[in-house]
């Protein structure tokens, strides 16, 4: 009888040990009310008034709450040594639990780990969090407010659902993904973040009330994938193809896109002539727009075998290279079948979110969908677009906002075109509403109509400009198609000339870009006594400045 009792013992030793090894989550008495492991290296005890305490290091474990039998109990929770995950569902019911501060070593918070913490009102987020799961806070209706820091990555579908006393959420990461679900954060609550970031977006198309952290300018509007193709030109020629990639920022200010424009008919390249014959091969009997792009767009579907991260712009080696490997991701089945749309006269645009891209075509007089990755064709997609790049009126143009309409984010010209551009003229028409500030090379003369958008961009862009009839020309050398020291630009220079850059001197006020181009005479960058002096000088001898 003793030996059996000593081998029982044995075994149950054995059971505990391997349990242990496991990481499964186990509870014992202390002197408190309870304690046990939620991790291989982490520990849990809660004391006789509420406080939760959990210790150690690495990543919390398991689906559910360890202390599920004292739930009710638990007020506070402290975190000692470094702890970096929260695990799923590991609050979850924890109806007490009124503010949670979790540590900077924290790095993600699992799947309603907090959710249904009924009282829960507070929670302070550790600055190296990266992920906020799916349904992490849900019902947890005494939330008031959440501050997300600016290194976290993705904000699940339905982080904050039914949170109903919500009414701010600040999002500081311009970076993070935000979950396509309406609930993610719930309709209560204020949104504040960075425009043109994923929250921006999830703001705009659930329709909830946007501030922009760096503006402090709130708006509140409805956007949907329609409201981007309604935003298109109603009319407009195929000139190619475009693709839109990274973006320029001033801090959080958004200066532009990286954009490419391809163009190329090179009837010399082998190819290019396969790609028309495969065109012309698979447009042939059709009477439509419609019937081309879709006979194009199921080709394209059928012969391109999916590679992720293996990507394309609008770069015409880059399309000869998908034609003949027929691989890639989303971005290489968009741009081979804008190109042969392109072939056939159908213009198109490129859509894109963070997580996908698709073509949009004006076929029959109508923009349309297609997304030869994803099998679709027409005016539906689950897709959302945030962006959207095409070609008009010798510009490339992106649509980042509908409600803001057009903005010139490039040339319609290739790179090797730009390249060799010393000069352009900005298009005057009514469709553009801006110029993103690295629409246009540095080292190029720009110009533009007085009164346009041009006009604007150049005075603002362009370090010297000036005004030739009813336009405008600008650039970053010094311009000399006026003549220097005329200050009152009656074609001569006269002593009044010195006496008007003396009064802008002696009253310290900061002169116009015009002004400093044409009495800055020792070229320092200011006006000054010694400017006038020279005019004064060039007077008397009768002599010109140049």
């Amino acid at each position: 009888m003793k030996r059996v009792l000593k081998v029982i013992q044995i075994l149950l030793l054995l059971a505990v040990l391997l349990f242990s090894s496991m990481g499964l989550n186990y509870v014992y008495a202390t002197d408190g009310i309870a304690s046990g492991s939620c991790g291989n290296s982490i520990t849990w005890s809660l004391s006789s008034n509420g406080i939760l305490t959990i210790t150690g290091n690495g990543a919390m474990s398991g689906s559910s709450c360890a202390w599920a039998d004292y739930k009710d109990q638990v007020k506070e929770v402290v975190f000692n040594g470094n702890i970096t995950s929260i695990s799923a569902c590991a609050f979850e019911y924890n109806t007490n639990l009124e503010k949670v501060t979790l540590p900077d070593s924290i790095t993600i918070i699992d799947r309603r780990a907090f959710a249904e913490c009924t009282n829960l009102k507070t929670v302070v987020f550790p600055k190296n969090l990266r992920t906020i799961g799916t349904s992490s806070f849900y019902k947890c209706s005494s939330l008031e407010a959440v501050d997300i820091p600016e290194d976290v990555l993705y904000v699940n579908e339905n982080a904050f659902a039914e949170c109903t006393s919500l009414k701010t959420a600040i999002v500081r990461s311009s970076i993070a993904l935000v979950g396509d679900a309406e609930g993610t954060f719930n309709n209560t609550a204020q949104i504040y973040g960075y425009k043109y970031s994923s929250t921006f977006y999830y703001a705009r198309y659930y329709g909830r009330t946007f501030t922009e952290l760096d503006t402090n300018k709130t708006t509140t509007a409805t956007i949907t994938n329609q409201t981007f193709l309604d935003a298109l030109p109603k009319s407009t020629e195929a000139l190619g193809i475009t693709s839109h990639g990274g973006r320029s920022y001033s801090g959080n200010i958004l200066n532009g896109y990286r954009t490419s424009f391809c163009n190329e008919k090179d009837v010399t390249n082998e190819t290019y002539k396969n790609i028309k014959a495969k065109v012309e091969e698979l447009t042939a009997g059709c009477t439509t727009d419609r019937e081309k792009a879709y006979a194009i767009f199921r080709w394209a579907f059928i012969n391109i075998d999916y590679v992720y991260a293996y990507g394309a712009s609008a770069d015409i080696d880059r399309v000869y290279s998908i034609f003949n490997e027929k691989r890639g991701n989303c971005e290489a089945y968009t741009m081979l079948t804008n190109y042969m749309l392109y072939l056939c006269g159908i213009p198109t645009a490129t859509a894109s979110n963070l997580t996908h891209e698709w073509s949009v075509a004006l076929v029959d007089g109508e923009w349309i969908h297609i997304d030869s990755t994803q099998n679709r064709f027409g005016n539906t997609t689950p897709n959302k677009i945030n962006q959207i790049s095409f070609a008009y009126d010798g510009l490339v143009y992106i649509i980042d906002d509908p409600l803001d309409g057009g903005k010139v984010t490039g040339i319609a010209k290739t790179a090797s075109e730009i390249e060799e551009l010393n000069s352009f003229t900005i298009p005057t028409n009514s469709y553009m509403k801006d110029i993103y500030s690295t629409a246009f090379d540095k080292d190029i003369e720009l110009k533009a109509e007085i009164g346009t958008i041009g006009e604007e961009f150049i005075k603002e862009n362009r370090l010297y400009w000036v005004i030739e009839g009813n336009q405008i020309r600008g650039s970053n050398d010094k311009i000399n198609s006026y003549l220097l020291g005329d200050m009152d630009k009656n074609g001569e220079i006269t002593p009044y000339d010195a006496f008007l850059i003396n009064v802008i001197y002696e009253e310290g006020r900061t002169p116009t870009n015009e002004e400093l181009q044409i009495g800055d005479i020792d070229g320092n960058g200011e006006l000054t006594a010694y400017d006038a002096y020279k005019i004064n000088v060039a007077y008397e001898n009768g002599t010109n400045l140049e």
